[in-house]
């Protein structure tokens, strides 16, 4: 069985999915959300996946089976085509795309992730990143606008504050609005500096 988008905790027992007894050995559930620490904490899960951004081939099947095949009839197909790929694979943001031009509203799969995040630090650190500009984010010039901002209530200690960046910027990666940057994750150097070495995260062209 496989339970698409979980959001929270789920109680099997309640919605009608036998659990326990021999009669069920070996019956496997499937779990899917945004929200990974949820899965391993709150339900349990035994095995966690994390989905990779989807072929070009991969993703217009995806982008197709949402938006209809009217696409490929349509007079602006090279428009959308090219509007898929600027998707780069990423599943949350095809399906959003794809639902918008099937009339739907257009950030709603985003606005979802951003109104379930649970840090009042995590929100306004997205909208940070939304104002800093395109492209790969420096996450030394996150750490001063994040300070300068006074964003991490109560904190006026570099390590502290680097420490709670790096936390913050893993929530907003779990919930798929942070990207790591193309050339890789970021690494955090010694005391000495309390910065970043070549570290970016972007956020998705969508966004």
């Amino acid at each position: 069985m496989i339970l698409d988008d979980i959001w929270g905790k789920l109680d099997f027992g309640k919605i009608g999915i036998p659990h326990d007894g021999e009669d069920h050995k070996g019956c496997k559930v499937l779990l899917t959300s945004l929200k990974l620490p949820m899965l391993f904490k709150d339900m349990g899960t035994q095995k966690q996946f994390c989905l990779q951004h989807l072929s070009e081939p991969e993703a217009w099947n995806l982008f197709t089976k949402i938006e209809g095949n009217s696409v490929e009839s349509h007079e602006l197909r090279p428009t959308i085509v090219d509007l898929a790929k600027e998707c780069a694979g990423l599943p949350v943001a095809i399906v959003t795309i794809a639902k918008a031009l099937r009339g739907e509203k257009v950030y709603s799969c985003l606005q979802l992730s951003y109104n379930h995040l649970k840090s009042d630090e995590a929100k306004p650190l997205f909208l940070l990143c939304s104002l800093v500009g395109e492209g790969n984010i420096s996450m030394d010039s996150l750490l001063q606008y994040a300070m300068g901002l006074n964003l991490f209530k109560g904190l006026y200690l570099w390590d502290k504050a680097v420490d709670r960046l790096i936390t913050q910027v893993k929530n907003l990666k779990v919930s798929s609005l942070l990207l790591d940057n193309r050339a890789g994750t970021y690494n955090h150097m010694d005391g000495r500096n309390l910065f970043f070495d070549e570290a970016f995260v972007r956020m998705h062209d969508v966004v």
